[in-house]
């Protein structure tokens, strides 16, 4: 029997057998020194417990193989982990539908990061009200913070986190 799998990625179980990297463990978030644009580096439980740092960001609609190379020319910025609070500000007006399919435009707002999408290089996003969800591509935003929420809901901006040491 053959089983067709579409994994981007793979890592090597023994000499046999490999298996899909599974689940992202947590996402970087880098910037390009000169031209300012944001880079986004999955990083997998399997190299999380394989003590690898990602190597390559995430390039929309290519293979890995072909995912640009994370270099000296890219500053990290902080991680992202499900349900982390962002502030982002769009290069231009976005047009979003509610829950209710109702349609609404916005340039900028803070969302909870749900997760990233390897294949499109794009952020999962929903409202605090949880009344819609979109994803938004990080390369061309105007303005990409991460935030922390103290026990009294105050927000706080993440002004440069240290990378994991893995």
């Amino acid at each position: 029997m053959k089983i067709e799998d579409t994994t981007n990625r793979a890592f090597e179980l023994d000499n046999n057998t490999v298996a899909a990297n599974g689940s992202i463990a947590r996402t970087e978030v880098f910037r390009h020194k000169e031209t300012r644009k944001f880079y986004l580096a999955p990083v997998y439980v399997s190299e999380v417990m394989a003590g690898v740092r990602p190597s390559k960001f995430i390039t929309a609609n290519k293979p890995f193989d072909k995912w640009i190379n994370i270099t000296e020319e890219y500053e990290f910025l902080y991680s992202l982990f499900p349900n982390d609070i962002i502030k982002i500000k769009m290069p231009r007006e976005k047009t979003s539908k509610t829950h209710t399919k109702e349609q609404f435009t916005w340039t900028e707002g803070i969302f909870y990061y749900k997760g990233v999408d390897t294949g499109t290089a794009a952020i999962k996003i929903i409202d605090h009200k949880d009344s819609f969800e979109d994803r938004v591509g990080t390369n061309g935003l105007k303005l990409f913070d991460k935030f922390q929420v103290d026990p009294l809901g105050n927000l706080t901006k993440v002004n440069k986190e240290k990378s994991y040491v893995v």
